[in-house]
């Protein structure tokens, strides 16, 4: 069995530092994530010092699948979140 977390951004190494075995990050917070913000995300990735291969949340709630669908806005939002996990390596969406 494996121990996980959800957590977003800095928190996500709180979770490494209490044991989790890997974070589950809400997708939608990605993209409120800074440039900077961002890059010392990927990095704790890429080093390590943070697990994350899955995570929840894909569509934010100002985001409409439903009723009057705005769907270049579903595009671009998709693509640009499905480039930000593709660059942390996610793997599992929840």
């Amino acid at each position: 069995m494996r121990f996980g977390l959800c957590l977003s951004g800095e928190d996500a190494l709180k979770g490494s530092e209490c044991g989790a075995d890997y974070t589950e990050i809400n997708a939608a917070k990605l993209l409120g994530m800074g440039g900077d913000e961002f890059s010392r995300y990927k990095e704790y990735v890429k080093t390590g010092r943070i697990i994350t291969y899955s995570c929840n949340g894909l569509v934010a709630p100002e985001v409409r699948l439903t009723g009057d669908v705005d769907y270049k806005r579903v595009r671009e939002y998709s693509e640009k979140l499905f480039y930000l996990l593709a660059e942390l390596g996610v793997t599992m969406l929840v």
